[in-house]
């Protein structure tokens, strides 16, 4: 009987000890991370179907090198998917599967290819993730530093180089995505 009780002591003392290991601040940490993410997406609910999708805050305005603006680009996540979906400000005539190059500050190079039908509204989409694949990518997104967006519609390449603020919510509008 003395050793039952001396065992399920130790088997208390072990539970305590195993308890008190886990970190006390991550308590702290989801509340401050989902009030900074309120910064960069909302969550969005279709009333009809009741989807919920994760968007970015706002719309990002893509210039060209003279300052021109060129795109808006809007992120969206749906499930496990994330889309970057590029809304030309004048008409562009894109292909299907057209080749989009992400190009880091650490040199690295990325190319995904859009998901867009061919149209001539200037409307392109690269979905990634979820049943897309191309995981990888949007942990790249997420926790490196894009430099530029390339991209060739039928008439003219574009490359787009992104200024601190835009590199910046592209990171956080990603990492939201990926943690909420």
């Amino acid at each position: 009987m003395l050793r039952n009780f001396s065992l399920l002591g130790l088997i208390s003392l072990i539970v305590i000890v195993f308890c008190s290991l886990s970190p006390i601040n991550t308590i702290h940490d989801e509340p401050q991370n989902k009030s900074r993410c309120s910064n960069y997406v909302d969550v969005k609910t279709d009333t009809i179907t009741g989807i919920v999708r994760i968007m970015a805050k706002e719309k990002m305005k893509l210039l060209d090198k003279n300052g021109k603006m060129l795109f808006d680009m809007m992120m969206i996540r749906h499930r496990k998917e994330f889309t970057l979906h590029f809304k030309g400000l004048k008409p562009v005539c894109f292909k299907q599967n057209t080749k989009v190059f992400f190009e880091f500050t650490d040199d690295s190079v990325s190319e995904i290819k859009s998901s867009n039908q061919k149209n001539c509204k200037g409307v392109m989409s690269v979905n990634m993730g979820g049943i897309f694949g191309d995981a990888k990518m949007v942990k790249k997104l997420s926790s490196s530093t894009l430099r530029n967006i390339k991209f060739t519609s039928e008439e003219d390449s574009y490359q787009i180089d992104l200024n601190i603020d835009q590199k910046e919510r592209i990171l956080n509008t990603m990492d939201c995505f990926i943690y909420n």
